[in-house]
């Protein structure tokens, strides 16, 4: 009898845990109607053409983040500088459009210092870079020959720097914000000239 009420005990738990599980699957709610950012290479193409300076092509609300999009672009650099940098909230992905450079990537820090928010990156149109960043000389790590078509993912905290760049280098960037610093909503009016 009592094998009996413990099997009894043990499938009616699992049957409530299984309820409960299939209850929550179930019930996620569709997010509501959002707007998707559509650039195409196109739209890249003229920006690399009319713009010759670090610039935000556009920017979605994604529910639980901000995606935006940037177009940078790098002069020639012989040797890298002294420092690497490391953003504390956000994730970059780099599309590199042309030019190649060596990138380092990975590794620490050494003695950083905040750099704050760098507001200072004003793109054309007022869209702004926010987000918490440390710099100082990198330690460890590892280098990537990067060119055309490659595509670097960097999470928060990843240290990185440009090691060399022989010619001037262009690459998007995705920047995925899950604190929404970044300005959603934003669409580059030079894409409209």
């Amino acid at each position: 009898m009592r094998q009996g009420i413990i099997l009894t005990i043990f499938t009616a738990v699992n049957i409530i845990i299984a309820a409960s599980w299939m209850g929550t699957t179930a019930q996620t709610p569709l997010p509501p109607p959002a707007q998707p950012l559509v650039l195409t290479q196109a739209d890249i193409r003229h920006m690399l053409k009319i713009n010759k300076e670090d610039t935000s092509l556009g920017s979605v609300d994604a529910g639980k983040h901000v995606v935006d999009v940037w177009l940078d672009q790098r002069n020639a650099i012989p040797k890298a500088a002294g420092s690497a940098q490391a953003h504390s909230e956000l994730t970059e992905i780099y599309v590199v459009q042309r030019g190649n450079a060596t990138l380092k990537a990975g590794g620490a820090i050494h003695k950083p210092t905040y750099v704050a928010a760098l507001p200072r990156r004003i793109s054309p149109g007022g869209a702004m870079f926010v987000t918490p960043t440390w710099s100082g000389p990198p330690e460890g790590g590892r280098t990537w020959d990067v060119g055309p078509g490659d595509i670097v993912v960097l999470p928060p905290g990843a240290v990185h720097q440009w090691a060399t760049i022989p010619q001037e280098m262009r690459y998007v960037i995705l920047r995925i914000d899950p604190e929404h610093k970044q300005k959603a909503g934003f669409v580059q009016p030079l894409l409209t000239q």
